[in-house]
C-alpha cells in the first residue's frame, strides 16, 4: 500500500465550481465559463461589487474550443482587469502625493 501524501498544486484560481457551466471568484472578479451548443466556448469576466462586465469572448475574434482553453482566456483577462485596477489605484496614489508635495 502506497501511503506517500498526494502531492497538491496551489492555484489561486482553484477551485472552479463547476455544473453546465464553470465559475470562479478571484479578488472581487466573478469568472465564467459555459459551452455552446455548437460545441465552442463562452466566457465571461464581471466586477463583483458594481456586476459590471469587464471583458468577455463576444468581444474577441475566434472563441475557445475546449473547456481548458476557455478557462485560460477567462483567467488571462481576469488578470489584465486585475493589473488595470491595482495601475489606476497606484497612479491615483502618485497624483495625490505630487498635489500635496
Amino acid at each position: 500500500m502506497n501511503t506517500q501524501p498526494k502531492a497538491v498544486t496551489w492555484n489561486p484560481w482553484s477551485p472552479w465550481y463547476s455544473d453546465e457551466d464553470d465559475r470562479a471568484r478571484w479578488h472581487g472578479l466573478f469568472i465564467r465559463t459555459y459551452e455552446l451548443s455548437d460545441g465552442s466556448w463562452w466566457w465571461v469576466v464581471y466586477d463583483m461589487e458594481t456586476g459590471k462586465q469587464l471583458e468577455s469572448s463576444n468581444e474577441k475574434p475566434g472563441g475557445p474550443t475546449t473547456r481548458a482553453e476557455a478557462r485560460k482566456c477567462a483567467e488571462d483577462a481576469a488578470r489584465r482587469c486585475i493589473e488595470a485596477k491595482y495601475l489606476s489605484l497606484f497612479s491615483s496614489i502618485v497624483k495625490w502625493d505630487k498635489a500635496y508635495h
